[in-house]
């Protein structure tokens, strides 16, 4: 009969540890422990709305209590405990939604994407391959990071034009980092994904907001190359739309030329922002493009554990966090990179590349050896001296010292 389940199932909409009065559990019970989930072959109905599954129909399973719903019944997405080991918001039922929501502010707080370590590859060419589309913010802040230091280093600074871009960069209100393909023959298409920051009232850069881009153009173009834009935001109205949750439709004049893995790429904006980046690939053009860039609204909710409003985000209301550290100390070093000189610009940047990706720079050898009075433990040296000044080594402390450096070297390897 319609409905029916095979002996010893529970019935449909039931969900785990039901009470006996039929009503759902409570929140404490559902949080206990991941659901042991009802197999696909076992249900052939919503076990919400009753509904048959079909070929158009799926099956999908609440992720708080193992049940299988169609899609408009499990179209929710929360937060799960910590202890689950799950960083995404989860697909769950509309019960369950209902009892997982006074637990959502505290969850994302605790172990959302957005709280977790950001870490740059150590593989030095890893930075010149940035993918046009990424599908989480945290590969989106990696993909800034990369852009500004190519920006600084690297094989697209042997063409000494960085001062075009850092007049740009001076009069930021804002910045958008995105990596786009551009495939062209007279007519071309562009894509990609990237982020937005903004810069607030207290000279502090806003938590990033991922944003998508679609493309056409028209000119006498030809080739195929990816482009690195770090665009400064200019014009309030585009920063408004973006903060607005609106689509930005963007006309441009641009013209590029790229081979290999040098090129630029410059495009104008009617009355508006305009953008000087970095282009890898073989490309050659002049042409009218128009462009369509909006918020993802997916990728942002993946990465705070919540739905949060672009406005919001923007606009200050959500703190930094933790994860787009990396980008924050990496634009203090481009500023400070710009202001100064050749030499200074170029000693800053190899040693701060150096310390990103892992490797240790001679102080950390002056770390081990300094230290106060006495014998120098190893919480002195873990804090690189700051209770005393350096002292001369005594006829003992060279082998100390080598064993101390050693363990270090080992530790920081790990």
């Amino acid at each position: 009969p319609k409905g029916a389940l095979p002996k010893g199932a529970l019935p449909k909409g039931a969900l785990p540890k039901e009470a006996a009065d039929g009503q759902p559990p409570a929140s404490d019970e559902l949080l206990q422990a991941p659901p042991t989930w009802v197999p696909d072959a076992s249900v052939a109905y919503c076990s919400s709305c009753d509904c048959r599954f079909d070929l158009f129909q799926r099956k999908h399973h609440c992720r708080a209590c193992g049940f299988v719903f169609c899609d408009p019944c499990s179209s929710s997405r929360a937060m799960l405990p910590k202890s689950w080991c799950l960083n995404d918001p989860q697909r769950v039922c509309a019960p369950c939604a209902a009892q997982l929501a006074p637990f959502q502010e505290q969850f994302s707080a605790s172990h959302s994407n957005a709280t977790r370590g950001n870490e740059l590859s150590t593989w030095g060419i890893r930075r010149y391959f940035n993918r046009p589309l990424n599908f989480t913010l945290g590969g989106e802040i990696r993909k800034a990071v990369y852009m500004l230091e190519n920006m600084m280093s690297g094989v697209e600074s042997v063409l000494d034009d960085n001062s075009v871009q850092q007049k740009l960069m001076r009069r930021a209100k804002g910045l958008l980092f995105m990596t786009t393909c551009k495939i062209a023959f007279i007519g071309g298409v562009r894509f990609g994904t990237g982020l937005i920051i903004t810069k607030l009232p207290n000279n502090r850069w806003s938590a990033p907001c991922a944003i998508g881009s679609f493309g056409l153009s028209l000119g006498a173009e030809a080739g195929i190359g990816t482009i690195d834009m770090v665009v400064p935001l200019t014009n309030d109205k585009t920063l408004r739309a973006f903060a607005i949750g609106e689509r930005h439709l963007a006309l441009t004049g641009e013209a590029g030329v790229s081979f290999g893995p040098i090129g630029r790429f410059y495009a104008k904006e009617h009355q508006s922002n305009d953008s000087y980046s970095h282009s890898k690939g073989f490309y050659t053009g002049l042409a009218l493009q128009g462009a369509l860039a909006t918020v993802r609204v997916d990728v942002n909710r993946k990465y705070y554990g919540v739905e949060v409003d672009s406005r919001h985000i923007l606009g200050g209301q959500v703190s930094a966090p933790a994860n787009a550290r990396l980008l924050y100390e990496k634009l203090d070093m481009y500023y400070e990179w710009a202001g100064a000189d050749g030499a200074q610009r170029q000693a800053a940047t190899s040693s701060n590349w150096k310390l990103e990706t892992g490797e240790r720079r001679q102080p950390m050898s002056q770390q081990i050896d300094s230290g106060g009075g006495g014998g120098g433990t190893g919480a002195a040296t873990a804090r690189g001296g700051q209770g005393g000044g350096r002292r001369t080594p005594g006829p003992g402390d060279a082998s100390a010292s080598a064993t101390r450096a050693h363990d270090i070297e080992e530790t920081v390897a790990v």
